[in-house]
């Protein structure tokens, strides 16, 4: 377990080295790196930051809450605030961190009380990614949902007692899970995406046909090679997505268009590529700074048919790159 205060003070006192490890983030990947320290080096004080009100959020089941499947959004998570303490873990909930000085070795928090910084000797940061937001006119209309996190996923799922005609956007991951369990629920489904087959980035035409063919005849319908130009509204809400090639009735849209990484707030201080991943190395070191660890949705990942890294936003990636960080 981690040791307490009035021992850190005591190897202090004599001379002793007590790494402070300060972790940003708290769902695959931080949840990985946080059990992976406390089996590597149990001396280590361990400072887990979350800004939201619940830790380690597992956002790959969130179709089975939807599917009723699984009971509660209680029952999707790794680990929670106490089970963290039980192992001996700083836990700082609803904290914010906002910047990083990697000269000063410090992290800037934002809490309801205002803004502190603390130190570390090495920090972790996993700091995700958010939905990209197209920018067509009607994305402020009401019964507009995204899909990524806890309080999306609850929004989502009570829609779907009142919902009868949705048009997911995105035929990626998360579309597909949401447009199955809305056409499971007997709600009218349909997905959009511009590229002419649904789970693209993941499948060829060989498979995808096969599944195009199955989800129709479980009642979801599928338009390819169409772009989203409009959402229209009638009473604030919505009522019709509007493509290059028709129009589709709708009183629930779901985006589903893909993600971007979190790290705008890290602009300046980490090196980053072109669309904003962070660079970072085989070890998942920041290529600027080899003090600060980086992974999941904000990193590359090594694609083992052709070396190149690319995009690839599963949990079972983060999981990997937090023990190997």
């Amino acid at each position: 377990m981690v040791l307490k205060c009035d021992t850190i003070n005591l190897l202090k006192k004599f001379g002793g080295f007590v790494m402070k490890i300060i972790v940003v983030g708290t769902s695959h990947a931080g949840y990985e790196a946080v059990q992976t320290i406390l089996k590597e080096d149990s001396n280590a004080e361990i400072h887990l930051y979350e800004r939201g009100e619940t830790a380690s959020f597992l956002s790959c089941g969130i179709q089975s809450y939807l599917e009723d499947i699984s009971p509660s959004l209680d029952s999707l998570h790794y680990a929670n605030e106490e089970s963290y303490k039980d192992q001996g873990v700083n836990v700082h909930m609803n904290s914010d961190v906002v910047s990083v000085n990697p000269e000063a070795k410090t992290i800037t928090v934002k809490t309801a009380d205002g803004e502190s910084e603390e130190s570390y000797d090495k920090l972790f940061l996993s700091p995700g990614a958010v939905p990209i937001e197209i920018p067509i006119p009607g994305t402020d209309l009401d019964n507009l949902y995204y899909l990524r996190g806890r309080n999306w996923a609850d929004k989502v799922k009570e829609r779907m007692s009142s919902a009868k005609k949705a048009v997911v956007v995105g035929s990626g991951y998360i579309g597909i899970e949401v447009a199955e369990a809305y056409a499971k629920a007997g709600i009218d489904t349909t997905v959009i995406d511009s590229l002419n087959t649904i789970l693209p980035t993941y499948l060829d035409k060989e498979f995808t046909s096969v599944l195009q063919e199955n989800a129709l005849e479980h009642g979801m319908k599928f338009h390819g090679g169409e772009k989203v130009q409009e959402i229209i509204g009638e009473n604030g809400s919505v009522a019709k997505v509007v493509t290059d090639k028709g129009e589709y009735e709708a009183d629930t849209v779901v985006m589903a268009v893909g993600v971007r990484p979190n790290t705008q707030w890290l602009d300046g201080i980490l090196a980053r590529n072109e669309r904003g991943f962070v660079e970072v190395n085989e070890h998942m070191q920041s290529t600027s700074n080899p003090d600060i660890y980086v992974a999941g949705d904000a990193t590359l990942i090594p694609f083992a048919p052709t070396g190149e890294k690319r995009a690839i936003a599963l949990a079972s990636n983060a999981r990997r790159q937090g023990v190997i960080a």
